[in-house]
């Protein structure tokens, strides 16, 4: 079967074969055990990747309901801007009201010098100057309106005296 020289070679041939198979083999081991490492790793990641969702989750459920307070903040805030905006409306609606009273009082008071409302009503501020009766008519309509009408128990601690 073999002839001459030939053998050598073919025994050759199936050494190398051998050498070439084992070493074939152990790169497969070692391709099936990184495999393995390699499972393992994509195991673990996708293990951290859900815990990453997980959190994700947590975290926008916890901006929403954030959003959700702010824009109810925001809301109030508004609420409360437009409410200032009216009561400012409404105080210097008053005082320009005040004003005008004042300016008639004055112009009266220059007319009519000796009206019995400009006379000395015997009651003093608290600097001693004068009140007259229209004075006294002033303050009661004022504490009258302060207690009956905007339920201010001592509208009197809040006039000029």
């Amino acid at each position: 079967m073999f002839e001459g020289n030939n053998s050598g070679i073919y025994l050759g041939g199936m050494i190398r074969n051998y050498h070439v198979s084992e070493a074939n083999r152990r790169a497969a081991v070692r391709a099936q055990a990184n495999l393995a490492e390699w499972r393992d790793y994509a195991a673990e990641l996708e293990g951290k990747l859900d815990w990453q969702e997980n959190e994700t989750k947590k975290a926008n459920s916890e901006i929403a309901k954030a959003n959700i307070m702010i824009a109810e903040r925001d809301a109030r805030i508004a609420a409360l801007e437009a409410e200032v905006a009216r009561l400012s409306k409404v105080a210097q609606d008053s005082q320009m009201e005040a004003e005008g009273r004042l300016a008639q009082f004055d112009a009266f008071a220059a007319q009519h010098p000796d009206s019995p409302l400009m006379a000395d009503s015997g009651k003093r501020f608290k600097s001693g100057k004068i009140k007259t009766k229209a004075r006294l008519i002033y303050e009661a309509a004022f504490d009258a309106h302060g207690r009956n009408k905007l339920g201010i128990s001592n509208p009197a601690d809040r006039r000029v005296d």
